[in-house]
């Protein structure tokens, strides 16, 4: 049996707090004693992510050369899984229900051993269910949304363009985090790419895609969590 991961570790940490379960572990494969697995605890907890989200900016930040661990992993897929969710649920109003972002979080909270969030298994059952109680002529394609029809733009391209932007909105979101307005980590961000003679919309139209998009709310719960001021 491993030793006791470090999330068991933050789970017991939190035993006497209110919490929300934001992520669930997968079923170990193999047989285990019973004793074992009544050590095992397979949720993910938000203040478990909270006190992760504080120990990464930590490491990161103490000068040594940063090492990414499991862990990480494991908790930067359930950020990114969450953040999936709000474009599908139309953040960005042309990738309103592309299934790109369900496929995206389905593969990396599995790589990561953990389950697909509700959202995704959701998508999921909503098609199948549909295609095994209707005719044999109903495209799966279609009902999973991945098929859009002849003239339409593919889900993919789609998906490219937001994640050519999303590049953009990421290294205004680094700033804004560490106490930048976004006004002003928006002007850094088209002053650095001026200056690399880089064509980039004005410092004012990306701080407005930042706050419409959803980007503003990202950085404020990071920042709720890190406990970080706005000069």
């Amino acid at each position: 049996m491993k030793k006791t991961s470090t999330q068991i570790k933050r789970r017991n940490k939190q035993r006497s707090k209110m919490v929300r379960v934001i992520g669930a572990i997968q079923s170990p494969e193999e047989t285990i004693s019973e004793s074992e697995l009544s050590k095992i605890d397979p949720y993910i907890t938000d203040t478990e992510l909270a006190d992760w989200a504080q120990d990464f900016q930590q490491r990161q930040q103490d000068g040594k050369p940063f090492q990414p661990t499991e862990e990480d992993a494991i908790y930067l897929s359930i950020v990114l899984s969450d953040l999936q969710r709000n474009l599908f649920n139309g953040v960005y109003k042309t990738t309103k229900e592309n299934p790109i972002h369900a496929m995206e979080a389905f593969v990396e909270t599995h790589k990561r051993g953990i389950y697909p969030p509700l959202w995704v298994l959701d998508w999921l059952y909503d098609a199948l269910e549909k295609y095994l109680t209707s005719p044999d002529k109903e495209d799966l394609a279609k009902l999973l949304k991945t098929n859009r029809g002849q003239g339409k733009t593919t889900a993919k391209n789609e998906a490219q363009m937001l994640l050519d932007e999303s590049s953009v909105m990421q290294q205004i979101l680094h700033p804004n985090v560490g106490g930048a307005s976004i006004e002003k980590a928006a002007a850094i961000v088209t002053e650095r790419y001026e200056a690399q003679n880089i064509e980039c919309p004005s410092a004012d139209t990306l701080a407005e895609r930042f706050s419409k998009r959803g980007w503003g709310g990202v950085a404020k719960m990071v920042r709720k969590i890190l406990k970080k001021p706005i000069c």
